[in-house]
This record gives structure tokens, C-alpha cells and sequence, in this order.
């Protein structure tokens, strides 16, 4: 069973961080992980981890 779309924003406001979705918005401008590792200063596992940390949250794969 899939959560409702109230279950994942009541999850987004209580564990997600401002950083996290500064990485994921530039994940979703830049479409890669290195130019969005380049992108905020910081490495590209940084940047792997993050995406890994909302798709847990979340239950769903949200890049291809």
C-alpha cells in the first residue's frame, strides 16, 4: 500500500532538511549528479546519499 500524498508531506516536513531539498531541486534542474555536486560545492556521494535519503522517505524512485 502506497502512502497518501498527506502521509509524504507530513514526512517532508518533519524529516526533511532545507539542504536535502536544495539538492534535490538542483538534482531536478541539472538532471546529474555531478554537475549537481559541482553545482553546490560538495561531493557527488553527498549528492547520492540525499537522493537515496528521499526515496527511502518517500517509497518511490524519483529519478531514472
Amino acid at each position: 500500500m502506497h502512502p497518501s500524498e498527506t502521509a509524504l508531506l507530513n514526512r517532508l516536513l518533519v524529516r526533511g532538511k532545507f539542504r536535502h531539498t536544495r539538492v534535490l531541486l538542483k538534482l531536478a534542474e541539472l538532471s546529474s549528479i555531478q554537475r549537481t555536486a559541482e553545482s553546490i560545492g560538495t561531493a557527488q556521494s553527498a549528492v547520492t546519499q540525499t537522493l537515496a535519503y528521499f526515496e527511502e522517505m518517500l517509497e518511490t524512485p524519483l529519478f531514472r
